[in-house]
């Protein structure tokens, strides 16, 4: 007898019904947690002090307890880590999940008052709550009040498998306990992690009574069309394990039979595929009772395309082919994707009986599918033949089938055989009359095939010598098939049938590198004379393969001609073959064996020349061993080894050629092997080239396009020049004993190259430093900061730069003292037109002098000028500066007020002119040039910004242009004051905050808006911002202006130097520089 609810149960109640969608979670072994004003009222927590209690007096052999456990370590205690069998099963937590598979409902009811969240507590091993254990032993009064207590939800609770207490019940065969819970509401929806849902667990647990009562439950029917797994119905499941008597249940409650799951198979086909003949039976007899025809239920076509006949023969179940037979599936009938008929899939799978069958059952129809070609044109027999079913095609024969049919390459059976490596098919056609003498769509014939079906395809450039022995099972099947052939007459014709390519079997064969095939073939008469449509002898398709033994068998062969220096229709001989391929042990043996290596062929490359061009090093080496004279040998463009080497990108053929003394030659288009690398942008090249002892050799060739192959390296590639840079800078001890004593050598040679004409008039034409004007034009920053580019414009500076240059300043000194000294010593002219003092005439005079004498210094007819910021400067300073001196001329009695204002502007120029005229000193320059990056951004962001300053000066404008202090009386002046704003200059207390408490601004309130807009957007965020991106990345900044200005110095030297006498040029130019450390004497450098 059940007892009611106690007040302690609906307080439990009421809080395990709002933590049950928490707590049931039940992937995990954690129960659910109660708050402490419940624990409080449980008397669990008695019991775990008595436990506690045990264990600290030694009781049980298990750890020692200092003190009673605190309660909240309670929860702790309840999982099966802490408790292990260390107390009597009365004692420990889990023993409700003992009595729940008992009768003993009081003793339940006992356990559950004690403590309510053991109806919550999951074991170990299986995740089990013990309602799970209770639907395991059909215990209907323990499950009633566990789902009175817990509310319907724990009734679908899932243990580790995903199976529910429905689940279990079915699994054990349980029907009143499944309607049970049905009657409680339980899901039938619920899949377990196999996907099977209480319907599909029926029919594997084989349940028939339990499905009926699933499908016809009054309250909780369950869907009868519920996909489980890929979508598969409870009927899929049926056909799957051949489950007869569920099926019938399931058709009876309306199972759609034509439903499919979502891999578009039927249950017909899964039933044709398993070998569930019973249901498959069953599946025919019923949809021709529902209206679907037994010949539409046999053509339903599933997700491979296969209909129900055609599954059955692929998986071998005669059963069901016989039954699909017998309801009128017919043989004839083809899939859509392949075209091929069920006799095509038995002769493939080597279903023998079945084919017998099929033949039985419709012998009419299988004579004429026997003849029926798939979408590859392939017969049955075809199929037979490809997969070496003698038996079968034996049957096909005797029925009729046509032996010599073609498929869609004109393939017979034969030659399908013999493609395949199937030896026994292929000697058993022929000895049934099968025509040897066909060939497929590439002219190939039988023997061809099975030589070529073995072929590894082994001749990469980087194998080396690549000998297959041959196979046995290819030897003993080439043997085989020559022992049937040659049982009929001419049948050496076959030995020396040509391909497509005029290709023989002894080309395959030397191809494939298979030696006892070619000894087996010569042996029966074969020609190994006879070349191909490129007049490739066998000998060229061993070479060229790398097939040693192939090679020496053919040229140790009676019957062969000398073939080794004879010439395919391009010209190369087997020895270029094999050069070309690397295949250096083919090399040497073509060698030893009479191959000449001075042979060229159209291109007029030698077999050096080939391996040049691909970098094969060590048959280099043999060819040159032989004959030293082909290193320097050239072809029909004039080019050597090396340039092929170095147009191809090998770096170790180059670093070979080189070592062996390979001269450096011009090809017929001027073109030296560092012009070609640089042509066709072989960095690697490149390296090779520097890297080695002879790169200043090859950097002193001339070039066609760039003048010196140095120029061309820059324009291409960073990495190679700073390669080349770094070879010019060398390190030397001077004593052996210590390292303190060394010196090191710059090496201008190359980066300071003029081009240096001289024309039929004896004028003198320099065009110096081309590499370094290079390096600026494609933006080579990292080289121009290379410390030999840095040495060198040091010292150019030091020579000249810095006397020629400070004499261009010291005369625009001159003209800024005298404009400084009209400008200081008449202030007062900028308010009175006072008479100009003709004692200042001669001032006026050497300003005048000093401007053209600057303006003959500057180069402004070139186009070069306008892209330097200093010259803008300039253009605006000497313009006005003789605006300024105008009206002196004009009138010795009066100054004009507009001059002084003209005035004003040359003065601010010319300073700031002188400024941007020291950025060509090396101690402050990149300051300066730092100073006009960062001002040129400044320009940037003010330009877009100004948009804001202009609507703010607006704004003040409309708002306080009766402002007593008129700073806002015109756009013009409102604007301005915006912009000294901007600065902090906001005087926000005498404009705004004392005119509106004294009620003089008329628009007080929304100036006082637009005052704070202007604090946040101007004063605030655009001033930060202007401050970050003056400062925020210096380093940058700081990189990028030593770069530009080391690009300024290289085009102030390259102008200076243009302008200097050959004379003068030729003794400042210097080559190379030497420093020396650790000599008192020479520790500054001296000039070589």
């Amino acid at each position: 007898m059940l007892h009611g609810p106690s007040e302690k149960d609906l307080l439990f109640n009421s809080l395990i019904e709002k933590s049950l969608n928490n707590c049931l979670n039940y992937e995990t072994n954690e129960t659910c947690q109660l708050t402490n004003e419940i624990c409080e009222k449980s008397k669990l927590d008695k019991r775990v002090k008595k436990y506690s209690t045990l264990k600290r007096r030694g009781k049980e052999n298990s750890f020692h307890v200092e003190k009673a456990l605190p309660f909240s370590l309670v929860p702790q205690v309840l999982t099966a880590q802490k408790i292990k069998d260390s107390c009597r099963i009365e004692e420990s937590p889990f023993y409700i999940h003992k009595i729940a598979q008992t009768e003993k409902v009081d003793e339940f009811q006992r356990l559950y008052a004690e403590d309510p969240r053991r109806l919550l507590l999951k074991d170990n091993s299986k995740n089990w709550l013990p309602i799970h254990y209770a639907a395991f032993k059909s215990k209907l009064k323990i499950i009633d009040f566990i789902v009175d207590k817990c509310r319907p939800n724990i009734i679908n609770a899932q243990d580790s498998n995903g199976n529910t207490p429905l689940h279990i019940a079915i699994q054990k065969g349980l029907r009143d306990c499944v309607a049970f819970l049905l009657s409680k509401g339980a899901d039938t929806n619920i899949k377990n992690k196999n996907s099977y849902a209480p319907i599909h667990q029926c029919v594997v647990s084989n349940q028939p009574d339990i499905l009926e009562l699933l499908l016809s439950h009054n309250l909780n029917k369950s869907d009868v069309h519920l996909g489980g797994e890929n979508g598969n119905t409870a009927l899929h499941t049926c056909a799957y394990h051949d489950n007869l008597e569920c099926a019938k249940i399931l058709i009876k409650h309306k199972s759609n039979i034509c439903r499919t799951c979502n891999n578009g198979f039927f249950p017909i086909h899964v039933a044709a595929q398993r070998c569930s003949n019973k249901v498959l039976e069953l599946l025919i007899g019923e949809g021709n009772k529902m209206g679907c025809s037994k010949l539409k239920m046999l053509s339903f076509v599933d997700g491979d395309n296969n209909k129900p006949l055609h599954a059955a023969v692929q998986f071998g179940n005669l059963g069901a082919v016989k039954l699909c037979l017998e309801n009128g599936a017919s043989i004839d009938e083809v899939i859509e994707m392949d075209h091929s008929t069920p006799v095509h899939v038995a002769c493939a799978q080597g279903s023998f009986e079945i084919l017998k069958l099929m033949a039985e059952k419709q012998p009419s129809l299988f004579l004429e599918v026997i003849h029926a070609q798939d979408s590859l044109q392939m017969t049955p027999l075809h199929k037979a033949a490809m997969f070496n079913h003698v038996e079968l095609a034996g049957y096909l024969l005797e029925k009729g089938a046509y032996i010599d049919s073609l498929d869609k390459e004109k393939r017979t059976p034969l030659l399908l055989a013999a493609s395949r490596n199937c030896v026994k098919m292929a000697c058993y056609l022929i000895s049934k009359g099968s025509n040897i003498r066909l060939k497929d769509s590439y002219f190939r014939n039988l023997l061809h095939l099975i030589i070529d079906q073995d072929s590894v395809n082994k001749s990469s450039k980087n194998v080396d010598n690549q000998n297959i022995p041959c196979k046995r099972s290819s030897i003993k099947s080439l043997e085989q098939v020559l022992i049937e052939i040659s049982r009929q007459e001419n049948y050496t014709d076959l030995l020396n049938d040509q391909d497509v390519d005029g290709c023989t079997c002894i080309h395959y064969a030397s191809k494939c590198g298979f030696v006892n095939c070619l000894k087996l073939l010569i042996s029966y008469g074969a020609d190994i004379n006879l070349k191909n449509k490129d007049k490739q002898s066998p000998l060229h398709f061993a070479a060229k393969y790398g097939r040693v033994s192939s090679c020496l068998e053919i040229l140790s062969s009676q019957n062969s001609r000398n073939h080794i220096n004879e010439k395919d229709i391009t010209g190369m001989t087997p020895l270029h073959w094999a050069a070309r391929y690397g295949h250096t042990r083919v090399v040497e043996m073509l060698i030893q064996n009479g191959a000449l290596v001075y042979k060229s062929y159209g291109s007029g490359n030698n077999p050096f020349h080939e391996a040049a061009s691909n970098g094969f090093t060590n048959c280099m080496k043999i060819i040159y061993n032989v004959d030293p004279y082909v290193l320097n040998s050239i072809n029909k463009d004039g080019n050597t080894a090396l340039h092929l080497a170095c147009q191809s990108g090998y770096p170790n053929a180059i670093r070979s050629l080189l070592d062996l003394g390979a001269e450096l030659k011009y090809n017929k288009d001027s073109l030296s092997f560092i012009d070609l690398a640089i042509k066709h942008k072989q960095q690697g090249s490149l390296i090779a080239i520097i890297n080695h002892e002879r790169w200043e050799e090859a950097l002193k060739l001339k070039s066609k396009e760039y003048k010196t192959p140095f120029v061309g390296i820059i324009q291409l590639s960073s990495e190679v020049t700073q390669a080349i840079l770094e070879r010019c800078v060398t390190k030397q001890y001077m004593d052996e004993t210590s390292d303190k004593k060394y010196l090191i050598r710059y090496n201008f040679t190359y980066l300071n190259w003029a081009d240096v004409k001289i024309e039929k008039n004896g004028k003198f034409l320099l065009s110096p430093m081309v590499p370094l004007i290079t390096m600026v034009k494609y933006g080579r920053s990292e080289c121009l900061s290379h410390p030999l580019c840095e040495v060198l414009l040091q010292r150019k500076w030091n020579k000249y730069g810095l006397a020629l240059y400070g004499i261009t300043t010291l005369i625009y000194l001159l003209f800024l003292i005298c404009l400084t000294t009209i400008v200081v010593q008449y202030p007062l002219c900028n308010f009175k037109n006072y008479k100009f003092n003709k004692e200042f005439n001669h001032m006026e005079y050497e300003l005048n002098y000093t401007i053209c004498s600057v303006l003959n210094n500057q180069n402004i007819y070139k186009l070069e000028y306008f892209k330097n910021f200093q010259s803008y400067i300039q253009l605006v300073l000497y313009p006005v500066t003789i605006m300024f001196l105008i009206p002196i001329r004009i009138s010795d009695e009066k100054l004009f007020h507009s001059q002084w204002e003209v005035g004003s502007l040359a003065i601010f120029f010319a300073w700031f002119n002188l400024l941007l005229h020291m950025q060509r000193f090396y101690i402050f320059g990149i300051y300066v040039v730092m100073f006009i990056e960062i001002l040129k951004t400044l320009i940037k962001v003010i330009f877009l910004f100004s948009i804001l300053l202009i609507g703010f000066g607006l704004v003040f404008f409309i708002l306080l242009a009766n402002d007593e202090s008129k700073a806002n009386s015109t756009p013009f002046i409102s604007i301005y004051r915006s912009m000294i704003m901007m600065m902090g200059e906001t005087d926000g207390l005498n404009s705004f905050i004392i005119p509106y408490q004294t009620n003089r601004l008329h628009f007080g309130k929304m100036s006082l808006i637009f005052l704070v807009l202007f604090i946040f957007l101007i004063q605030i965020l655009l001033t930060n911002l202007l401050i970050g991106l003056a400062v925020g990345d210096i380093e940058s900044v700081q990189r990028d202006a030593k770069l530009k200005r080391e690009a300024m110095q290289v085009q102030l030297h390259v102008e200076l130097e243009k302008k200097m006498p050959r004379k003068m040029f030729e003794k400042v130019n210097e080559m190379e520089y030497i420093v020396y450390y650790g000599e008192e004497v020479n520790r500054f450098g001296i000039f070589k």
